[in-house]
């Protein structure tokens, strides 16, 4: 048996009440900005696409080869004493860490230590993604890259 309709207590429209959790004014203008936000994350995931394509070509070697190298800490500039090496050899990025020199540090020189493997890592790891093209370059160093259409004739 349907219930009774209680009519002392309006029904809620469950769109408002979405809307009001948002900055928008409506529907289409939330639909509209999603929208925006969609085509956003596309480029940016078409871009990566096409980087991650572009470094398997042979004249790009030379960024595959800087992605390799990576980044080394070393003491007295000696290979030999490498503190730490961070690098990519393709997918992902990878930490190599002196055992040998980390188990020797005292107690007092350990959070020191860590800081640098972790802005080395932090700082890396940003230019890593931005030049896999999964991170927007920042805005101050120059043009974003700016996608050509070719004119319609």
């Amino acid at each position: 048996m349907p219930r009774a309709a209680d009519n002392k207590r309006p029904k809620k429209n469950p769109t408002e009440e979405k809307l009001r959790a948002t900055p928008f004014d409506g529907v289409d203008e939330h639909d509209s900005e999603e929208r925006a936000i969609r085509l956003s994350v596309w480029r940016r995931f078409t871009e990566a696409k096409v980087v991650e394509e572009l470094l398997t070509k042979p004249e790009f070697q030379n960024v595959r080869d800087e992605l390799q190298a990576g980044l080394s800490c070393m003491l007295n500039g000696n290979p030999k004493d490498n503190i730490y090496r961070i690098f990519s050899e393709g997918r992902g990025m990878k930490l190599e860490l002196n055992k040998k020199f980390a188990e020797s540090l005292g107690e007092h020189q350990i959070p020191f230590f860590e800081g640098v493997v972790r802005a080395g890592i932090e700082g890396y790891g940003v230019i890593y993604m931005q030049v896999k093209g999964l991170l927007s370059r920042s805005k101050h160093d120059g043009k974003e890259l700016e996608i050509q259409t070719p004119e319609k004739k």
